[in-house]
């Protein structure tokens, strides 16, 4: 019986299995690094506050 579905992991040889047989990966390693702010010492920074906690 052939699902859908997606796999989400941080392990890159088993995001290289699943892309090979078809599975659509998103490795959250890739993900932390696509978003995170590159921000070099002494340049300033606006942080907003969206929610206390």
């Amino acid at each position: 019986m052939m699902r859908r579905g997606a796999l989400m992991t941080t392990d890159y040889n088993l995001q290289q299995v699943a892309e090979l047989q078809g599975v659509r990966v998103l490795n959250l390693n890739a993900l932390a690094n696509a978003v995170k702010t590159r921000v070099l010492p002494g340049e300033s920074l606006t942080v907003d506050v969206v929610e206390a906690g």
